[in-house]
């Protein structure tokens, strides 16, 4: 889960430069559809597919496995995303016997350059509030803030 993310994939996916081969609307083009992370890891998740339709499981493998070895001269745990939701879930369902709701409190900008602010309850308690340009990376923000309020 640490490497196959929309972060990882986006930066495997612009080794590549395959944001280069999308087709996309005028409109996507001109706010940075070419460089938006959530559009190379969809595109890239797609291409792998085709790889594996058309060469099968074991030249999908190689060509996943060179290109990630490329991309990420490192490939452990200390250098890769960390989940912080994921993390927090397992604490708080030991802990508190709940998950931390995130709820969605504002967004900002138009529609292409929109930012989101979220907040993180925890039965019903908020521990944090964080803002960023998806919900995801702002729900990741949220759990990180928490985390370390939960370990001190």
């Amino acid at each position: 889960a640490s490497l196959v993310n929309e972060k990882s994939l986006a930066k495997v996916a612009n080794k590549i430069d395959l944001g280069e081969y999308l087709y996309m609307s005028v409109a996507e083009e001109n706010s940075g559809g070419r460089e938006k992370i959530s559009i190379l890891s969809d595109a890239f998740e797609a291409f792998v597919g085709a790889i594996y339709l058309d060469g099968g499981l074991e030249v999908v493998k190689q060509f996943s496995i060179n290109l990630f070895n490329n991309v990420f001269s490192d490939i452990s745990l200390k250098t890769l995303f960390v989940d912080y939701k994921t993390k927090l879930q397992e604490i708080t369902q030991a802990k508190f016997g709940s998950i931390p709701e995130y709820k969605l409190i504002n967004s900002f900008g138009p529609g292409h350059k929109r930012e989101f602010e979220i907040a993180i309850l925890i039965n019903g308690q908020e521990y944090a509030k964080a803002r960023a340009k998806s919900k995801k990376e702002a729900q990741q923000q949220c759990a990180k803030i928490t985390l370390r309020e939960l370990d001190e």
